[in-house]
């Protein structure tokens, strides 16, 4: 007998030795009469165990793949459980039509990890770019030199060497100097009043 008041459900089916067996749990609150309907409740007075073995989880081996291998008494539902997948994902992964597993069977939970491949450089050839060519080509241009002394490689235009091009310089800039001050000099001077003839 089913209990009225049971809110979830949970199913297992199982082979061994030729024989399915099918474990239905059903679980609510359990109470001496169920006010909504008004049968009494009838709960067994000896303890029944589900016949469900526990999942131990396989590792990886070297490429990463993890098979599982069926023990007795065990369900998909439980092995899905015990590797945090989905049913769905086990059968799919095993090509499996059904929820039927049989003690022994392989199942392929996770596959070989895939190395993806690193990328390698690779050469792209550029196309040979055409490099212009001029009109006309160019032709050098005479410049006029005045004819003097050569000093360290170099022509002077005075035919003055470097020393003395240098002090002749200097010396026309004192002469500018001197002018300058003498023509402030006179602007500051007052012509003399007619009072003072």
């Amino acid at each position: 007998m089913v209990y009225p008041g049971a809110k979830y459900a949970g199913v297992g089916i199982t082979e061994v030795d030729g024989f399915d067996y099918y474990i239905l749990d059903m679980a609510g609150a359990y109470s001496e009469s169920n006010p909504s309907s008004g049968v009494a409740s009838t709960i067994p007075t000896t303890a029944v165990t589900a016949q469900v073995a526990p999942v131990q989880v396989a590792t990886p081996n070297a490429e990463g793949k993890i098979v599982h291998v069926v023990k007795n008494l065990q369900t998909l539902w439980g092995i899905a459980v015990a590797y945090d997948v989905t049913i769905d994902q086990i059968k799919t992964t095993n090509g499996l039509k059904t929820d039927t597993i049989f003690t022994g069977q392989e199942l392929v939970i996770q596959a070989a990890y895939t190395p993806t491949p690193s990328p390698t450089a690779t050469l792209t050839p550029r196309p040979p770019t055409r490099t212009p060519i001029p009109q006309q080509t160019a032709q050098p241009v005479g410049t006029a030199v005045v004819e003097g002394k050569v000093n360290n490689g170099a022509k002077s235009i005075l035919n003055m060497d470097r020393k003395t091009m240098g002090l002749a310089l200097i010396l026309i800039c004192g002469i500018g100097l001197a002018l300058m001050i003498i023509g402030t000099a006179s602007k500051d001077k007052k012509p003399p009043k007619q009072d003072d003839l």
